[in-house]
């Protein structure tokens, strides 16, 4: 399984910066977490291997915020599926 590059990276970047817009979120999250999480392998949460390439597969790689009541700030996001 190959690693994403880093304009897959930014596209998500912008993406997720785009989505927090829309619902008013705050976004604070810098290129290097996103990478960071983006090649996490493991869930967060439940410790399972992680899946970035298949959307349909029940572990597919998504950002999760700990504390919903804040927005998608650097020390606010992990890795899970």
């Amino acid at each position: 399984m190959s690693r994403l590059k880093d304009i897959d990276i930014a596209k998500r970047l912008v993406r997720t910066q785009q989505s927090a817009n829309k619902r008013n979120i705050e976004f604070d999250l810098s290129f290097g977490k996103l990478k960071k999480l983006l090649n996490a392998k493991v869930c967060f949460f439940t410790g399972a291997k992680l899946n970035f390439e298949d959307v349909e597969h029940d572990n597919y790689l998504t950002l999760d915020r700990v504390d919903a009541s804040r927005g998608y700030v650097d020390d606010n996001l992990v890795a899970c599926g």
